[in-house]
């Protein structure tokens, strides 16, 4: 089984693969912008972004693809609309090309792998690098990535790097996982 995992930015989208429960690809896309950009050069930007992220992702011919969920509560931020704008850009081609995808709430996230759905980025990267030792994680979207991979196969039955605890299974039950999942 091949789970991909995404962390959408636009200055750094993080995306990792798990292959037979093993880690075996973890890397970041980003795209530089600026204030005042023009909608052209904004969508420009978005659209190579998208495309960067679904060409890693689609090389490796994934059974399931994990995203996280567009953050809806951060509120109107000059970036919001470019933000949203990633993330159907990336979801939507993922399911053009037929791939299943789970969105996964960012808290349930954090509990799967600190404990608590608060975490701080620092400690999502401790937690990810704790489970990867001999790993470089270079920034906290390839650790979000890897831990969004590391749910979608935990729910497809591949051998985790740690020992599952309670906090594996509690809140999965929430995730609307695809039919073919």
């Amino acid at each position: 089984m091949i789970v991909v995992g995404i962390d959408p930015s636009l200055t750094s989208t993080g995306v990792a693969v798990i292959k037979d429960g093993r880690l075996v690809h973890h890397n970041h896309h980003g795209r530089p912008g600026k204030n005042g950009a023009s909608y052209q050069s904004r969508s420009r930007r978005i659209r190579r972004l998208a495309a960067d992220v679904v060409n890693d992702v689609g090389r490796w011919k994934p059974d399931l693809a994990a995203i996280e969920q567009h953050p809806y509560a951060v509120g109107h931020q000059g970036n919001e609309f470019d933000r949203a704008g990633l993330w159907h850009g990336i979801f939507g081609q993922l399911d053009w090309l037929g791939i299943p995808t789970v969105v996964v709430h960012p808290s349930t996230h954090k509990v799967w792998l600190t404990g608590k759905g608060n975490s701080k980025k620092a400690e999502v990267v401790a937690a990810v690098q704790a489970m990867y030792p001999g790993q470089t994680i270079t920034c906290d979207d390839e650790a979000d990535a890897i831990g969004h991979a590391l749910i979608g196969a935990f729910h497809l039955g591949e051998p985790m790097p740690f020992d599952v605890k309670p906090r594996h299974t509690t809140g999965l039950e929430k995730v609307q996982w695809p039919a073919t999942a």
